[in-house]
């Protein structure tokens, strides 16, 4: 007989559109698949919050609430929003109505797993991939077995140590398709686009798919390589249009669709044969995509249309060379405008998503790219953030030590963002900023511009993310404090089919 399972889903952002919780729909997949009773609370459509998890745990027992925890934060300065609160009352809820055990997952948790645990302080998590170890820790909650065992699971040893379980079993992407029944109906209700949306008057329903995990660039910023892998594990071309068709048939509503891999086009050759297979099937559905600008050609872009992509969001991140370079982007300015021109004279809308205020960016930098930005790109959209988040065990959290916006050794589980100090504190600058992204309709930064100087927001910002750090402080003056297991030989990784456990 299988367990009684709740997964809770605590994504509540919806800029720029309700993301479909992907990753608790794998995860479903995989316990259902191998005979558990599932069922789900997405807290995006719920206003209060821990009411909503309480009313669902007093409904009927549970034997374990894996929590999702898709981000640490909104990843924006202007507008910095901290979820490590919200996931450790829920644990708490979960403590008090229930002897349930509490297992949490997700990116947002794989980002940090051992400062997200002393702080959330379940009984369980799951680092990266979460399909292969929580069907095992099911096994294990069952009937025992070896713990150090189970891929990527996260727990506190018998003698106090914190103990994070290598990924032991690679899961086989192309043996499991999402359970897409656990998607809330009003994810496909077609109604007003999002805010900064800038180039729809609506948004028709969508679906999402992955064709791979993880990614094989290498931006100082991003850890995806940490928590998806480094990208060498591909689903066949027919299995993603396969999946496509029957996401599609089983709910009519949806009238487009989304690949959500980190970038479609890396390695290129792979996208290309997904493209070639849409084409010969004649799939014939709207869809879009993230794409490098390293990987694009006019072959490609013809290819692209040709199979139905309607939309390219462009992993751009800067505007000048020096900054591409530090950002270890793989391309410089002449490929953006190359790519830029291509997209232009194509039928497929292109938004450039660019960092404001990155590592080494001078103010004179920034204002040359943005006037760059208005001479010779002709974008849909210009999607823009100012400052990077920051994220442990990368080269900008280096450069952010070295810069003084972090002290050495404090991490990174609470946000923190690389804006550099000059800019900030040039307020003439950050005008300058406010009111070109003003003039054009469809940029986007912030949509409290018009209320604020863009030099107040940075300062209010500032002391959001201060404070943020003085509350982590002042609650884990509370709480037990880990240190890491010592370290022991790692098995080879073997590919997991589930079901096969």
């Amino acid at each position: 007989m299988g367990m009684r399972v709740l997964l809770i889903s605590t994504n509540k952002i919806r800029v720029p559109r309700p993301a479909l919780p992907i990753g608790m729909a794998y995860i479903s997949a995989a316990l259902k698949r191998t005979g558990h009773d599932v069922d789900v609370l997405d807290l995006l459509w719920e206003s209060r919050d821990l009411k909503a998890v309480r009313e669902r745990l007093t409904s009927k027992p549970y034997d374990v609430v894996g929590i999702a925890v898709r981000n640490l934060d909104n990843l924006t300065f202007v507008d910095p929003i901290f979820f490590g609160p919200m996931t450790e009352k829920i644990v708490q809820c979960v403590r008090k109505y229930t002897s349930a055990k509490v297992v949490l997952g997700g990116s947002g948790f794989s980002v940090e797993p051992l400062a997200f645990f002393e702080y959330a302080q379940p009984d369980y998590g799951i680092a990266g991939e979460g399909e292969a170890g929580i069907v095992q820790l099911m096994d294990y909650l069952k009937v025992g077995g070896p713990i150090g065992e189970i891929s990527g699971l996260c727990y506190v040893d018998a003698n106090g140590y914190f103990v994070q379980n290598p990924a032991n079993s690679a899961f086989d992407l192309g043996a499991l398709a999402p359970d897409r029944s656990v998607y809330d109906p009003r994810y496909f209700e077609e109604g007003v686009s999002a805010a900064s949306d800038l180039t729809r008057d609506h948004q028709p329903a969508i679906e999402t798919l992955q064709t791979k995990r993880g990614c094989k660039l290498y931006c100082s910023y991003c850890i995806i390589r940490k928590t998806e892998g480094k990208g060498n594990r591909f689903k066949e071309p027919a299995e993603v249009v396969g999946e496509i068709q029957r996401a599609m048939a089983e709910n009519p509503s949806v009238r487009e669709f989304e690949i959500v891999d980190a970038t479609f086009n890396f390695p290129l050759e792979y996208a290309a044969e997904i493209c070639t297979e849409m084409i010969r099937v004649k799939l014939n559905v709207p869809w879009y995509c993230q794409l490098t600008p390293n990987a694009i050609t006019p072959e490609f872009v013809d290819l692209l249309a040709a199979a139905g992509c309607i939309r390219v969001d462009l992993g751009t991140d800067a505007l000048t060379d020096e900054a591409l370079a530090d950002l270890q982007k793989g391309f410089d300015m002449e490929k953006v405008l190359e790519v830029d021109r291509l997209f232009t004279a194509s039928p497929i809308e292109h938004t450039h998503c660019i960092f404001l205020g990155g590592p080494g960016e001078t103010s004179a930098a920034l204002r040359e790219s943005i006037s760059f930005t208005e001479r010779f790109l002709n974008p849909a959209q210009i999607y823009a953030n100012l400052g990077i988040r920051i994220l442990s065990s990368t080269k900008l959290e280096q450069q952010a030590v070295k810069a003084g916006i972090l002290t050495e050794g404090q991490g990174t589980f609470v946000p923190a963002y690389y804006v550099e100090p000059a800019i900030v504190d040039d307020h003439e600058t950050l005008d300058f900023v406010r009111d070109a992204y003003l003039r054009h309709k469809n940029w986007y930064l912030w949509w409290g511009l018009r209320g604020q100087s863009l030099s107040d927001r940075a300062a209010y910002s500032k002391q959001t993310v201060a404070d943020m750090q003085r509350e982590y402080d002042y609650v884990m003056s509370t709480k037990t404090r880990l240190e890491k297991a010592p370290r022991r030989p790692t098995s080879r990784p073997t590919l997991l089919t589930l079901g096969s456990t």
